[in-house]
């Protein structure tokens, strides 16, 4: 995730006035892709095979829903390592839930 993870979420630059954002590109696209995933997954399903594909599916949403750290508290770009944490859950049910789709067909 590296180095924007200890720096501010904005900085003001007085010269140009602009604001510039340092959160992480890459992760901002990954939850997006995530996102849309999850809008088109009922779509992607064989409506006979969703049944198989339910479990998957909840563990799926209830990761993206319920974007928490360990403690129960929200996630904020400001906690790094509980971000990284989540983003890896996260991965890891939408990955489990697309291959068990793929292998469906």
């Amino acid at each position: 995730m590296g180095t924007w993870k200890n720096s501010r979420l904005m900085t003001f630059d007085s010269q140009n006035l602009h604001v510039k954002t340092h959160f992480n590109d890459q992760l901002v696209v990954l939850l997006r892709e995530r996102a849309n995933f999850y809008n088109n997954i009922a779509t992607e399903m064989i409506p006979c095979q969703k049944p198989m594909l339910l479990n998957d599916a909840v563990a799926f949403e209830k990761v993206l829903m319920n974007p928490k750290d360990s403690q129960g508290k929200d996630i904020t770009w400001r906690n790094a390592a509980a971000l990284e944490g989540y983003v890896r859950r996260l991965n890891d049910v939408a990955d489990r839930l697309a291959g068990k789709n793929r292998s469906s067909r």
